[in-house]
């Protein structure tokens, strides 16, 4: 059989192509969907295009091709996207077109752009509708994109960019598009300024329309669609119900609205006007749907409207126009004409005819003896004589006895003389003229006719005549006037008055009010008014008067003024009823005067409204009061005032709605007392004021109630109200107090925080010596020189002085008020005060009874020690170990492990031991400084070694270094003004500034040079060398501000001191030790240091071999050399010196291998030496606003601001020093610019720093487990912005809140020249020319600028405290002469935290304040509101409610300085003596507040079975703090508070229980003394006693007597 070779086939498969392959001939590969056959052996091209491997077309375009093409083909790619490689024959889709690649390149970047930016690269294959959405502007529309626009289907048939603006739209490119589809596009309701287009739809209130042009609608609602009419047309007509036609409103086509009770159709859209009627008449409305509806009587002023039904006189109408003021009689009975047509005749009965009366059709009146009926509106004019009347009854009236002077009418019947007359004609009765029996005899008269003819010789003619016959005749007496009676005088009948007494009048509810009647019982006035009236009419003859009424329920006319001097007496109180007439219920019922009189009476009606509520909380109502002061003709009016008596008010009682029952507004007079005297006054006034004094009207009330009132009592602007055994029961509000006397002019003031000196404690080591001072407040505005502080107490020596202070430093931490429910100071702080171990540099051994102590709660706690070994350190807790007791703690300064000292640099001890106490407390920091940088170019490139701030120029001063001296100055530290030649061939050693002499100092190799202002000024003027130290080498000098300059460097090794530098003495050290040299470069002024007699302390830094520093405590006149090498002196290498914040601080730079040195001296002598971390040899240091700044060769500057602890920083830490300088060469502080500026040697880039401030140190005071204060030790310098204050305790369940408060001139720690000795504790007094800005808080207020001295009572306001009214207790102390007293008030309420006022807040003081005084008051459900609210009497049967419950805090209301002083009763039996005392008598709980109690002149006091008394003990405080950190005389522990003391101090290990006297059994142990208390034993040891001294007394005696000499121990 054949072999078969399968390689013997001439073309082999070997799938797609790929570079780095080997190929040979006729191998078939598969590439971008085509198949190529291989025509050379090869390894295919490795080359990549943008990524992808393309090295196929190197070979196949190759000059021997690789490739031949086998089989054509495409490859699908799917959507075209930018940034892509595509190769020859692949196919794509782009919009709605098919293209194929046929030039191989990477797609546009811009994929929006699409194909076609690289269109000659592509073929088309075939084309489709491309769906690209809605239409858009600024688009490129390509051939076959489909897009919607409107309701209408486009496709596109030309490329182009569509338009920009959609105002513009796809109209602008019409032909660009043909339509596919076609439908409505609804747009909803037609709206102003939108672009509508063709076939838009919308709906224009009931009709719809269909948009014929395109078009942007009008801009104005108020012209509608209509404004574009013609660019639509109709889809649907329809109609939309408006509801009621309204004025002002758009109104369009086919809008229905109702207007009367007819429904209108819009024809016309518009604006509808103020009247229907008027767009009625331009046509705007067709009636739609009539209707008809009742209006009920016709009126002048209402508008009527078709269908409208009215009733007018007797008849009804119906409206056929819309109108107004349109008669409906005018067309009498005419039907379908005018504005009215008769409905329906009627008959309307008047009454008797009024002359002088509008009559309307319909109208029946009686007039006489005829009924008659109106036929047209009539008006003054008497029916029988008019034609618009007809008679409708013909009839008679029976008027009794004729009258003359009486209106008589046609059927009118009348007697006289016996005989009965019919009138017949109107006419007005006349006794000469037409009296009846005269009228008949009158020819010429017709008024009469008889009806009835009478007996003859009859004489009765009238009611009440008495026929009498004298000696001849009969005749007729008439009866008498009211009141009188009959009586027989001289045998005639007589008629005379009986019974009268003078000013006393009558009224009765049967009386006749006329100038005859009122002065008897018989013959009352009918109405009080009248009576009134009547005597005020003649005062001067009528009163004083009483008026007595009668039982009965008087109708009056109000307001009623009662005469002065004149009183209104009732029968009884419940018999007698006044009340207003109809449509008076809003007036006043009485005003009184000068001794009035009100008594017995029942008074009701008066109904009125209540007022809007006030800003307290109140209203006022609008109505009358049943009394109130009579107004008169004005305020002017003497003859209403009150002048001798007040008016009296007794056995009355109102009812009424939202008025007033009594008022007192002195207002209403401008002079007299203004008042109103009240008893047994009840008041039941739903929703009214009973009492209400205002404008400094005044009341006295006895026994006032008041029911269901919304204020019982009022006093309000001045007004007052004196009460005692009233009440107010239930109601709103019981008695209110708002405001005060407008008109008075008040006592002024200002509140000052000022008016104290800086307060601190004096902290003591408790055992002998100051530690130094904690701050309440350091003070603002100080100066050193004039401050001083000095110390009291069991101790003695101590003295200190201030020798600087703090410029926008912490002065005070404030802690605030929380500002919600909880008291200030935060909740659950921890402060354990116990006895120590053990303890090391970094560890702290806390007391073995500390059996709850954890991690979680001790850590980041500070720890204090108090007591003992290490006394004054502190840290805060790492960590810590529950099982050992060991904390381990950390720097607060730099979180390094070890210790702080509140007087940093004070040696740490490492040996703690059982007597050191210690306190755990929360730790309290403050945010750093913002620190800032600025850039700063040099003025020159010259070698700058010194700059130095020169107050005297306030500016900056740089000098240069070389042969010639340059000086340049700036007055920010940034801008430097151009250097000028200030010294020829000289080298600058060292630059100081004398600020007492106003002038710099500049040390030379060869002199000394004063520069002062002239210099800074005038760049020709030199400086002046001084004539001591001419062509010396002067290395430095120091000087003591207006005294002693001392000088250094004179040979090297010399030390002189000059006052003026025009001499100098040579001083002489001694002290030095033979061998070793002395050469004195820097020296430094101490201030303070040594004594405050001489002022401070010199040191001269020795850089011989000897090392150390010479110093002198007397101004230079002797100096003593302290060598290296003994404990404690300053060692060798120390080369700049510089004194601040208390201590000298000197620097040695050392060398590269080595961290600079500092060494810090509180009195020169003694040294204790630190480092400062980091590369830079730090040659120089200054110290300014309470910082020290070391520069040096590197580029890092160093910040400490107590020489201890340093910051290091460079110009790679953005928050310091922004550009690097190889070499720092010098440094100055400006306290005035609160800047430093820092200068190079080698570099034209300086830089000005600012935030190089100290930190401030506080500690936080724990009372109760709460922060209590902040004590300030050290208050920090140069913040620019408030820092935050924080508070830190893991154990703390609320927060305590604070602030810190900056200032100049705060005071620091003073420098101590004796700490002095046996001090326990020890108070500090400073006094000096600043003072503690701090906020006041309790019963004390310190004011100034008072214009007037109140009176203890009197109203205080501080502006901006608008919820509270203080009271002035007492005033108790007081300097100064109007109108500028400085006062300190005790006042009530106390101050709290969140109501301490701002210095010079404003006050004002009133005496003239609203005030209503209660004495015996009840309070009844006050708060349960009106009579229908309160629910009476069902409030006690189905108890209270949410609407009804009392509120004790209603029962009195002050406001706006007004004040309630009360003692009064509640219906649960609380007993309340203003807010100051309260019994609770169903529980027995008594009250004190305390802001109000104090025990002053109480010699004794009695709770329970303690007494207080007899010692002056005042006890303020019960305590459970178990430390007694107050160390206090009135405060008493509680029991447990006790046990944790005696085991804190007895535990532990700890050996320090003070006692004077201690006994145990027998044993007693009196200071160095072991005896016993009995007398009868001796004192046994029963254990071995060793002594490590030698003995002596008796035991000495008799071991010299044994002949014996070891004592050292005895069995």
């Amino acid at each position: 059989m054949a072999e078969f070779n399968i390689d013997r086939i001439r073309f082999r498969w070997k799938n797609i192509w790929a570079a780095s392959t080997v190929y040979r001939k006729d191998d078939i590969v598969h590439y971008q969907g085509k198949a190529y056959v291989c025509l050379l052996g090869h390894t295919s091209d490795t080359s990549v295009y943008n990524g992808v491997a393309n090295g196929f077309y190197t070979d196949l375009n190759h000059a021997s091709p690789k490739w031949e093409l086998q089989l054509d083909g495409f490859v699908w790619r799917g959507v075209w996207t930018g940034s892509t490689y595509y190769s020859i024959g692949e196919i794509v889709k782009w919009e709605g077109y098919v293209y194929r690649c046929i030039t191989v390149h990477i797609s546009n970047v811009v994929a929006s752009q699409g194909v076609h930016t690289d269109y000659s690269k592509w073929t088309l294959v075939a084309t489709t509708d491309n769906w690209v959405n809605t239409w858009t502007t600024n688009f490129a529309y390509d051939l076959g994109d489909v897009i919607t626009n409107r309701g209408i289907t486009y496709r596109c048939i030309t490329k182009h960019q569509s338009a920009a603006t959609t105002l513009l739209g796809l109209e602008t490119d019409q032909a660009k598009w043909e339509i596919v589809t076609r439908s409505d596009n609804w747009k909803t309701d037609w709206a102003v300024s939108t672009h509508y287009l063709v076939e838009d739809v919308i709906r224009y209130n009931g009709i719809v329309y269909r948009c014929v042009l395109a078009h942007v609608s009008n801009s104005s609602a108020s012209s509608g669609l209509e404004a574009d009419q013609s660019k639509w047309s109709t889809v649907i007509d329809a109609i939309e119900y408006k509801s009621t036609w309204a004025a002002s409103t758009r109104y369009v086509a086919n809008d229905l609205v109702k207007y009367g009770e007819t429904i209108w159709k819009c024809v016309t859209g518009h604006t509808s006007a103020a009247l229907f009627r008027t767009d009625e008449a331009s046509t705007y409305w067709t009636v739609w749907l009539p209707g008809f509806g009742y209006e009920l009587v016709w009126a002048s002023a209402t508008e009527y409207q078709i269908g409208d039904i009215v009733l007018y006189g007797g008849y009804t109408y119906t409206c056929l126009q819309n109108n107004l003021n349109s008669v409906p009689s005018v067309n009498g009975l005419l039907q379908d004409t005018g504005n009215w047509e008769l409905l329906k005749q009627g008959y309307k009965h008047q009454g008797e005819y009024v002359h002088a009366t509008q009559y309307y059709t319909g109208d029946v009146v009686r007039n006489g003896g005829y009924v008659y009926i109106c036929i047209t509106d009539s008006s003054s004019e008497y029916p029988d004589t008019s034609a618009k009347w007809q008679i409708l009854v013909v009839g008679h009236r029976w008027k009794s006895d004729w009258v003359d002077n009486v209106q008589y009418y046609i059927g009118d019947i009348v007697t006289y003389d016996a005989s009965a007359y019919y009138c017949i004609q109107r006419h007005t009765g006349s006794e000469s003229d037409n009296r009846p029996d005269l009228d008949i005899l009158n020819e010429h008269e017709n008024y009469w006719e008889v009806m009835l003819l009478g007996i003859d010789g009859n004489v009765l003619t009238t009611d009440g005549d008495i026929r009498v016959r004298d000696s001849s005749q009969t005749e007729r007496l008439a009866i008498g006037t009211p009141g009188s009676t009959l009586k027989t005088i001289g045998g005639n009948s007589i008629w005379q008055d009986f019974g009268t007494v003078a000013k006393v009048f009558y009224v009765a509810p049967n009386g006749v009010d006329s100038n005859t009647s009122g002065s008897t019982v018989n013959a009352p006035f009918a109405t009080i008014k009248y009576a009134c009236d009547y005597v005020n009419a003649d005062w001067a003859n009528r009163a004083p008067a009483t008026i007595f009424i009668t039982a009965g329920v008087y109708n009056e006319i109000i307001p009623i003024a009662i005469p002065a001097s004149t009183t209104l007496v009732g029968d009884e109180l419940r018999s007698v009823t006044i009340q207003p007439n109809v449509g008076l219920e809003a007036n006043n019922m009485f005003y009184v005067s000068n001794a009035a009189g009100v008594r017995n009476l029942t008074l009701q009606g008066l109904v009125g409204t209540l007022g809007d509520q006030n800003s307290y909380g109140t209203k006022r109502p609008v109505s009358g009061a049943y009394i109130s002061l009579n107004p008169g003709s004005g305020v002017a009016d003497t003859s209403v005032h009150i002048t001798t008596r007040s008016p009296y008010v007794q056995n009355v009682t109102t009812f009424g709605t939202k008025c007033v029952g009594i008022k007192i507004d002195g207002a209403l007079h401008n002079a007299g007392n203004k008042s109103i005297v009240a008893n047994d006054f009840t008041q039941i006034l739903d929703d009214g004021i009973g009492a209400w004094a205002t404008n400094n009207g005044r009341a006295e009330l006895v026994s006032v109630f008041t029911y269901y009132n919304h204020i019982g009592y009022l006093s309000d602007s001045g007004g007052k109200l004196r009460a005692t055994n009233g009440n107010n029961s239930y109601g709103t509000f019981g008695s209110v107090a708002e405001g005060f006397d407008t008109a008075e002019t008040a006592i002024t003031g200002a509140v000052t925080n000022r008016g104290y000196e800086a307060t601190a404690n004096a902290l003591t080591d408790n055992v002998n010596m100051i530690l130094g001072l904690e701050y309440k407040n350091t003070g603002t505005t100080y100066s050193a020189a004039g401050t001083t502080v000095t110390f009291a107490g069991q101790g003695s020596n101590a003295t200190a002085s201030y020798q600087e202070t703090r410029d926008d430093g912490v002065y005070e931490v404030r802690l605030t008020d929380p500002g919600d429910s909880s008291a200030a100071g935060g909740n659950n702080y921890q402060y354990k005060l116990n006895s120590a171990q053990d303890g090391s540099l970094t560890t702290l051994t806390l007391a073995a009874s500390d059996t709850d102590g954890t991690n979680a709660k001790y850590a980041g706690l500070r720890v204090f020690i108090s007591e003992g070994p290490g006394v004054g350190q502190y840290g805060y807790i790492a960590s810590y170990n529950s099982a050992s007791k060991v904390a381990q703690i950390s720097r607060e300064s730099d979180s390094a492990p070890g210790w702080d000292h509140i007087n940093p640099g004070w040696p740490i001890i490492n040996d703690m031991t059982t007597a050191t106490r210690y306190s755990l407390e929360p730790r309290v920091t403050f945010s750093d400084h913002t620190l800032a940088a600025t850039s700063v170019t040099a003025p020159s490139s010259t070698n700058w070694t010194e700059v130095v701030w020169f107050p005297a120029g306030n500016s900056y001063v740089a000098f240069t270094q070389g042969s010639t001296v340059y000086s340049s100055h700036s007055s920010d530290g940034i801008t430097w003004s151009t250097p000028v030649t200030r010294i020829a061939s000289r080298n600058v050693t060292k630059v100081i500034s004398d600020t007492n002499g106003s002038r710099i100092l500049i040390c030379t190799t060869l002199g000394v040079y004063s520069f002062n202002t002239a210099n800074l000024s005038n760049t020709n003027v030199c400086p002046t060398m001084s004539a001591a130290f001419s062509s010396a080498n002067i290395r430095g000098a120091a000087i003591k501000e207006g005294s002693t300059i001392l000088v250094t460097g004179i040979n090297s090794h010399s030390l002189y001191t000059t006052t003026d530098l025009t001499a100098g003495t040579f001083r002489t050290v001694t002290g030095a030790a033979a061998g070793g040299t002395h050469n004195y470069k820097r020296v430094a002024f101490g201030p303070g240091v040594g004594s405050i007699a001489t002022g401070g302390t010199f040191v001269a830094i020795n850089e011989g071999t000897s090392g150390g520093a010479a110093m002198s405590a007397d101004l230079g006149a002797t100096f003593y050399q302290f060598n290296a090498g003994a404990t404690g002196r300053l060692p060798t290498g120390y080369t700049d010196i510089v004194f601040g914040n208390g201590r000298f601080v000197a620097i040695d730079p050392g060398d590269a291998s080595s961290l600079t040195k500092t060494a810090i001296s509180f009195d020169g002598l003694t040294w204790y030496e630190h480092t400062i971390p980091g590369a830079t040899d730090y040659l120089k240091i200054e110290y300014g606003g309470g910082t020290f700044m070391a520069t040096g060769t590197g580029t890092q500057i160093a910040k400490s601001q107590d020489g201890v602890v340093w910051r290091i920083t460079s110009d790679d830490s953005t928050d310091f020093v922004t550009t690097e300088s190889a070499s720092w060469s010098a440094q100055a502080y400006s306290p005035t610019l609160q800047k430093w500026s820092i200068v190079a040697s080698n570099n034209t880039n300086w830089n000005t720093v600012t935030g190089w401030g100290s930190k401030p140190f506080a500690r936080a005071v724990v009372k109760s487990e709460k922060i209590n204060e902040f004590f300030m030790y050290e208050s920090g310098s140069q913040y620019a912005s408030t820092p935050t204050v924080s508070v830190y305790d893991s154990q703390a369940t609320v927060n305590s809140t604070q602030i810190a408060r900056i200032g100049d001139g705060a005071l620091g720690q003073p420098t101590f020249q004796n700490r002095g000795t046996n001090y326990i504790t020890a108070t500090a007094t400073i006094a000096g020319d600043g003072y503690a800005d701090s906020y006041q808080i309790g019963s004390t207020l310190k004011l100034t600028g008072v214009s007037l001295v109140p009176g203890p009572g009197d109203n205080l306001v501080i502006t901006g405290i608008n919820d509270v009214n203080y009271k002035v207790s007492s005033i108790d102390a007081q300097s100064g002469s109007a109108p500028n007293y400085s006062l300190t008030l005790t006042i009530t309420p106390t101050l709290g935290r969140a109501e301490s006022p701002e210095h010079a807040t404003a006050v004002t003081i009133r005496q003239q304040y609203s005030q209503v005084r209660l004495t015996g008051h009840d309070f009844l459900d006050i708060g349960s509101g009106d009579k229908t609210d309160s629910d009476y009497p069902n409030r006690y049967v189905a108890g209270y409610d949410a609407t009804n419950d009392p509120k004790q805090e209603n029962e009195v209301r002050e406001a706006n300085a007004g004040r309630v002083f009360y003692t009064s009763t509640d219906q649960d039996g609380n007993f309340r003596v203003g807010e100051q005392f309260k019994v609770e008598q169903d529980t027995g709980i008594i009250t004190i507040n305390a802001s109000y109690f104090t025990l002053t002149g109480l010699s004794q006091l009695t709770l329970g079975g303690i007494q207080v008394g007899g010692t002056a003990v005042i006890i303020n405080e019960f305590s459970k703090e178990p430390t007694f950190i107050a160390n206090a005389n009135n405060i008493v522990p509680t029991q447990k508070a006790i046990g944790k003391y005696l085991e804190s101090r007895v535990s532990g290990g700890s050996s320090n229980a003070n006692a004077t006297r201690v006994v145990a059994g027998t044993i007693q142990i009196d200071t160095n003394t072991i005896t016993s208390t009995d007398s009868s034993t001796g004192v046994v040891f029963t254990a071995r006693i060793n002594h490590t001294k030698p003995i002596k007394g008796n035991m000495a005696a008799l071991q010299y007597f044994a002949h014996g000499s070891h004592c050292g121990n005895m069995i």
